[in-house]
């Protein structure tokens, strides 16, 4: 027995590359066949003169880009004066804000020329470059995807119930096996063909999450940061306070991110060790549907490896996010990424427990309700 118990809170949160291509958005034809990763040339699609709105509209653009190639020598100037000279207790802090402009003028001298918006619209372009890094997050927060990871998250409670506030920083990707049996020649073609992205929040069967997911992240920063992924489950039933208690199924600690490349690979398949081993979704019989939130989480310490120790299968049970990172250092709310999908109980689950946790499956039914007549039926009214 136990007692439904999730919070509600309405939804308020600020503006805000585990497999290569496979998680980015599917580029057309002609630069699936190109070889080199910047795609194919632009090409103007009217010849000088034929429109004179289009020739002085590129005219200004590029006048626009070289005024502002000409500031970026001037910032650089500056700058390497200030990494030779080392003057002052804050050179560091000019550095670095010299840094900072100097990466936002390159954008701005490229973000608006033709060839630029046209590779980075193929979907072949290469990601260390600082203006196609900018448009891929500009897409990624503007283009619905955020918004829909942040909506599951919100109207499905996993904020506030794991976490106190979320604004995440990076781009966070599952892949679980396909179940559709119809598959185009192209895709049996495919070296992953058997595996589709995970929506946030969408229901997956028991059966396909045996296995771990394969991972992804595409983060946006170039220096190489630190992060701890935890895959929890809030919902398991807590019988003593007939209430929900949190389940930790996989920890992986200090993984190094960086962006080098998009979708960068994450978990076991990358050779590191997978530490608090992953153990598949159970949720229970007679339970409603279960949350299963993927978390990537900064340390505090961004260059600071942390060594958590292994968690036993006694300490899974009642794991506490909060208590946890307070412990070790990590960040909760501003930074990091999360993903999540649901399940409910199917009788896969009692393989299972039976198979891999080999312990008795537990059934959960509601209460019943107290009889308000039962006093009167015991009672005789005549002799």
């Amino acid at each position: 027995m136990y007692a439904l118990s999730r919070s509600s809170i309405t939804l308020s949160h600020p503006i805000a590359p585990p497999c290569t291509r496979l998680f980015s958005r599917t580029p057309s034809l002609q630069a699936r066949n190109s070889k080199k990763i910047t795609g194919p040339l632009w090409k103007k699609p009217l010849a000088s003169g034929r429109v004179k709105a289009y020739d002085e509209a590129l005219k200004y653009i590029r006048g626009d880009a070289a005024n502002v190639r000409k500031d970026i020598e001037v910032v650089k100037t500056q700058w390497k004066a200030v990494k030779q000279l080392k003057e002052g207790d804050d050179w560091g802090a000019k550095e670095l804000e010299l840094r900072k402009k100097l990466e936002i003028l390159e954008i701005q001298s490229k973000i608006n020329l033709p060839e630029v918006r046209f590779r980075f619209m193929m979907g072949r372009y290469p990601f260390f470059i600082p203006v196609y890094r900018h448009l891929t997050e500009q897409r990624w927060r503007k283009d619905g995807m955020l918004d829909l990871l942040m909506e599951r998250l919100y109207q499905m409670h996993a904020v506030p119930d794991l976490l106190p506030t979320f604004h995440p920083s990076l781009d966070l990707h599952i892949q679980f096996p396909r179940t559709d049996g119809h598959r185009t020649l192209r895709d049996r073609r495919a070296a992953n063909a058997f595996y589709h992205t995970v929506e946030p929040g969408k229901f997956i069967a028991p059966e396909l999450t045996i296995n771990p997911p394969r991972v992804a992240a595409t983060v946006f920063h170039t220096d190489t940061r630190l992060y701890t992924m935890l895959l929890l489950d809030p919902d398991v039933p807590n019988e003593e306070t007939r209430s929900y208690q949190t389940y930790l199924h996989w920890l992986l600690p200090n993984i190094p991110l960086q962006a080098s490349y998009r979708n960068i690979k994450i978990g076991p398949s990358t050779g590191r060790s997978s530490h608090t081993p992953y153990i598949p979704p159970h949720p229970q019989r007679g339970t409603p549907y279960h949350r299963y939130v993927l978390l990537l989480l900064p340390h505090l310490n961004p260059t600071q490896k942390l060594t958590i120790p292994v968690f036993t299968d006694q300490q899974r049970l009642g794991f506490d996010l909060r208590e946890f990172s307070a412990t070790w250092g990590l960040v909760l709310g501003p930074g990091g990424g999360a993903h999540m999908w649901r399940e409910v109980w199917h009788e896969k689950v009692s393989e299972i427990y039976s198979d891999i946790l080999r312990i008795p499956e537990p059934v959960y039914t509601r209460a019943r309700k107290p009889d308000p007549y039962a006093e009167g039926r015991e009672k005789k009214y005549f002799l």
